[in-house]
């Protein structure tokens, strides 16, 4: 008795792991540099612990314009996670220095020689900034600054 595999069977296994291969690279695959959501197109850099985003304004219409739905929960989606990359680098900031909260400005997250932001996120749905170390939003950006932390402060994004 014969014991072991023809190669015809080695074969089709070959293709059937190329064509696995081929779907899974098509789906995971890409470049995600040029993949942007049509609200804010990011780049996330990662140094020392801490988190780095540099944030380009879109073309997308103000929400208003959209009229809501999907593209108003992105958003939404989009001003809550650059509000929290913005405390988060306040906090950490602080956290390497040894100064309190308070003491953190924009132009310490923004320069030296490893900024822990390249830039603070902007959007025409919302802006974002730092007053006495807390981080503020206005949704929209004609809206009066609320704390980050406040309830419903990018609701209105």
């Amino acid at each position: 008795m014969r014991v072991g595999c023809s190669l015809i069977g080695i074969l089709i296994v070959i293709v059937i792991l190329g064509v696995a291969a081929a779907l899974t690279f098509s789906t995971l695959g890409g470049n995600p540099t040029t993949t942007t959501t049509g609200i804010a197109a990011l780049t996330t850099t990662t140094t020392k612990n801490t988190t780095a985003v540099s944030s380009k304004e879109a073309t997308a219409p103000t929400t208003a314009a959209r009229g809501g739905g999907i593209p108003s929960q992105a958003a939404v989606a989009a001003c809550q996670a650059d509000a929290s990359t913005v405390e988060n680098a306040v906090v950490d900031y602080s956290a390497a220095h040894g100064i309190p909260a308070t003491a953190v400005t924009v132009a310490l997250l923004t320069s030296g020689p490893s900024p822990y932001l390249s830039s603070i996120p902007t959007s025409p749905d919302f802006r974002i900034s730092i007053i006495s170390g807390a981080v503020t939003v206005a949704a929209p950006p004609s809206a009066p600054a609320v704390p980050y932390l406040a309830a419903g402060a990018c609701s209105k994004a």
